[in-house]
């Protein structure tokens, strides 16, 4: 699509359109599970409009192949680089971290949704749903803002009661699923076109010190387990590697040491903060925009919070009902450039053979399948042979070739497969 304009104070986002960006270079559109959604453009300083585009304005989008169209509020701007100017916006959404909410507290994330507004010192411009259960008891003392209040990674309604956002102009839902497992295979051969894995294994550990502290007839008190029961440990491992853990919101009065001790086990048991964090990106071909996969495209679509499963043998990855947990979307070409799926849980290198692990980090590394491999070689070749260095690049969307002079920034122009 071509991305809309609106102005500032465009409350609705349907009619009230300034203009049309017909002469945006590039825009893509980032979103992360319970985490950024964010807008980058591409816009020309000689464009019709650019005087228009202002710090405050909307730019309006789609961030799926859905076609849904949604606000997002320009914040900042680059320096013109060649002409051109890269836009910065985020999600309507954000506009939650300049509502204030007041004290407030509850048991369950139904009732707590349905009180915020009361609770609100300005305007709360949101509709707020969950669908979440529960009945862990939640509050907030002081005044905070909504977007911490809902989302912040502690002491909020998201890190107490957990789930899914999603956010749809002024409607910002949780639930506990946002998507749904499907049967989509991603697979070599197939659908496939590009693959990169991550593992993250910094701050992992294995053990837990925890402890409590708090008054206790008026004086403070610190309780901590005795003897060997001080460090606890999930599992069995070579290395005890601890850290100290507060668990004094976790009880409204002292607790007794074995009361820390369990759940200190229960929060490394479900938590299991010693597994590496890993992630893969996948680029592939959206097979539900094809002829062949008209009449089952419902089956074959795929979205944010959605379960796949991927597949290449020949580097031994095996990954089965892993979740979308990221989504870079491609609004002028109305498709995704790629996504990332994320399984913390369980590690992909427990499908993966010691035999295979050096093709895998020569091949998997950038991304590139073998086939992809030697086409960026042959195009680096043709782009020095085209291009004399610094005047202009060759800009690569997936195959697609862009020669285009004013094009000629670093991040954008980069000479490589994006």
């Amino acid at each position: 699509m071509i991305p809309v304009l609106y102005g500032e104070n465009e409350k609705q986002f349907q009619n009230n359109i300034i203009c049309h960006l017909g002469e945006c270079a590039d825009c893509i559109v980032t979103e992360e599970l319970n985490n950024i959604y964010e807008c980058e453009f591409l816009y020309p300083v000689w464009g019709k409009y650019y005087s228009e585009i202002q710090e405050g304005c909307f730019i309006g989008a789609t961030h799926d192949d859905k076609g849904d169209i949604q606000p997002f509020e320009i914040y900042k701007r680059s320096a013109p680089i060649n002409g051109m100017v890269i836009f910065y916006a985020h999600h309507l959404s954000y506009k939650a971290s300049r509502v204030i909410v007041g004290p407030l507290d509850g048991n369950s994330a139904v009732g707590l949704f349905s009180a915020i507004p009361g609770h609100c010192i300005n305007q709360c411009p949101f509709d707020l749903h969950t669908t979440r259960n529960g009945n862990e008891q939640f509050k907030i003392t002081v005044p905070t803002s909504l977007r911490s209040v809902l989302m912040a990674k502690k002491d909020s309604i998201l890190s107490t009661y957990g789930g899914e956002f999603e956010f749809n102009k002024w409607s910002i839902t949780l639930t506990t699923n946002r998507g749904q497992s499907t049967d989509v295979t991603i697979r070599y051969g197939k659908n496939l076109t590009g693959l990169e894995q991550t593992i993250d294994a910094e701050n992992l550990y294995n053990a837990i010190v925890p402890y409590w502290s708090g008054k206790v007839d008026g004086e403070d008190v610190m309780i901590m387990p005795d003897g060997s029961d001080q460090i606890v440990v999930i599992g069995s491992p070579s290395e005890i590697k601890p850290v100290v853990k507060d668990f004094s919101s976790d009880f409204k009065e002292a607790p007794e040491p074995e009361d820390l001790v369990e759940a200190a086990e229960k929060y490394l048991a479900e938590e299991r903060p010693d597994v590496p964090k890993e992630n893969i990106k996948v680029s592939f071909a959206h097979l539900w925009q094809t002829e062949e996969y008209k009449n089952v495209a419902a089956l074959q679509r795929v979205g944010m919070g959605d379960k796949v499963s991927v597949y290449y043998p020949e580097l031994g990855v095996v990954a089965e009902n892993v979740e979308v947990i990221k989504t870079v979307y491609n609004v002028l070409l109305d498709r995704y450039d790629n996504m990332e799926l994320g399984q913390p849980k369980e590690t992909f290198l427990s499908n993966v053979t010691e035999k295979m692990k050096d093709d895998i980090e020569e091949k998997v590394e950038l991304g590139w399948t073998v086939l992809e491999e030697r086409w960026r070689l042959a195009l680096e070749e043709l782009t020095y042979n085209m291009l004399h260095p610094g005047e202009s690049h060759v800009v690569f969307y997936r195959g697609e070739v862009d020669e285009n002079g004013y094009l000629n920034n670093p991040e954008y122009g980069t000479g490589a497969m994006e």
